[in-house]
């Protein structure tokens, strides 16, 4: 079967994932430059802490600007409670560790914003849409997903198309026992057997992985322990 899939290489069974875009990175936006911001709000659903958040890079050498927020109102973020900044040396699925994690309370708000410079390419923010007979299943709503030129003047996405966010997404909870999974990178992603896509190729994997793919409608297809590999042959069949 070929399936339009999105793999997620965390493994979850200790954290909250807060995200908008469960069927992945369909189509980019942006502004005609290759710099653009986007931003998530999230509701902190326990009292973990928030150790990493994660996005995909459109090109090669994106460089990202990670920044925390206590809250969005009046249009603008307030109260930065972190950030982290760096350059990805390869495009697809990236893990961003924070440096310091941060407490999350429950049931209160908070954001999550990234800068996305992407050299040569002029849609850097990475989005999910309701791509007619791929991602038809995409939702959004108001409040969700926002979207800037410059970082200061915001827009709600779904203003500009309707059922999209920014695939932005924030994981909470035990702090990373090494320092080495930073950066590390699943590529290609979104995984197309259907397009000729059989290698999943691995980066800065040091520790026990698991693979776990989805086909557009949410719904698990294959799982796979990748520990110690550094890429994983698969055709899209045997499921």
């Amino acid at each position: 079967t070929d399936n339009a899939s999105f793999i997620n290489a965390e493994e979850p069974d200790d954290y909250s994932i807060y995200q908008y875009d469960p069927l992945g990175n369909v189509l980019d936006f942006g502004y005609g430059t290759t710099t653009a911001w986007g931003a998530n709000i999230f509701t902190a659903a326990s009292s973990k802490k928030l150790t990493s958040v994660a996005f995909y890079a459109a090109t090669v050498n994106t460089s990202y600007e990670v920044y925390i927020y206590d809250s969005f109102s009046g249009g603008s973020f307030w109260g930065l409670l972190g950030s982290k900044t760096g350059t990805l040396t390869h495009p697809g699925y990236h893990t961003i560790y924070l440096a310091s994690p941060i407490s999350l309370t429950n049931g209160d708000d908070f954001a999550v914003v990234v800068k996305f410079t992407t050299p040569g390419y002029n849609y850097p923010i990475p989005v999910e849409y309701p791509e007619p007979g791929y991602s038809d299943a995409a939702t959004a709503n108001p409040g969700e997903s926002y979207v800037s030129s410059n970082g200061s003047s915001w827009t709600d996405i779904t203003s500009i198309y309707s059922n999209t966010n920014v695939c932005i997404k924030a994981i909470a909870g035990p702090i990373s026992p090494s320092p080495d999974l930073t950066g590390l990178i699943v590529y290609p992603n979104p995984f197309r057997p259907a397009l000729g896509h059989t290698r999943i190729i691995f980066a800065a994997l040091t520790e026990q992985a698991t693979i776990r793919i989805f086909n557009v409608a949410g719904q698990l297809v294959k799982k796979q322990d990748v520990s110690g590999q550094y890429s994983w042959d698969w055709d899209g069949k045997n499921m």
